[in-house]
């Protein structure tokens, strides 16, 4: 499964909890306001999540059920559906 991804320009920081100290510090920072790590650490999160659900499986199981379905309109009598594990 590929890590997850959050899309940045569709969401948003509700909260920042900055101190007096951070405050100072990120006037005198060229980017006061970087994200990059909270949205680093909520993908981490999400993955994390994600891999010890049964989505993964879940997600196979609804594959198959619709290629086979697909496929049986379209003609097909026998669908057999081989998993691989893709490269990283």
């Amino acid at each position: 499964m590929a890590d997850a991804e959050i899309d940045e320009s569709s969401a948003r920081i509700v909260s920042r909890n900055r101190g007096l100290v951070d405050r100072v510090d990120d006037f005198f920072s060229a980017n006061p306001t970087d994200d990059g790590p909270l949205y680093q650490a909520a993908e981490d999160k999400v993955s994390a999540a994600a891999a010890q659900s049964d989505l993964v499986e879940q997600g196979r199981q609804n594959t198959e059920d619709w290629l086979t379905t697909f496929l049986g309109a379209a003609g097909f009598e026998n669908v057999e559906i081989t998993w691989t594990k893709s490269p990283t």
